[in-house]
């Protein structure tokens, strides 16, 4: 494990280092929550209809759940994306 700048120090590298951590963090939840929300998608179609919705509801509903989770897939990367470039410009 990198040694990181205490707080007084203020060094920046080092702080850039602790934020990339964050943001790897938050990258890796945002993936996960859209995967979660394309399994919810998927299984509102093709389940039992569990909420007393119509059929076309139901379809309905989860192609919406789907479409969200593609979306959140799509910010996630190109966030991840982003963060690997700065992380080279730094270098």
């Amino acid at each position: 494990m990198e040694n990181y700048c205490e707080p007084p120090v203020g060094c920046y590298s080092c702080e850039f280092k602790k934020g990339n951590k964050s943001v790897s963090f938050l990258n890796s939840i945002g993936f996960a929550m859209s995967v979660i929300y394309v399994g919810l998608g998927i299984f509102f179609i093709v389940a039992e209809n569990i909420l007393n919705f119509s059929k076309f509801q139901q379809i309905g509903f989860g192609v919406i759940l789907i479409s969200y989770g593609l979306f959140r897939f799509y910010v996630a990367l190109k966030k991840k994306r982003e963060s690997e470039l700065n992380n080279d410009d730094e270098d």
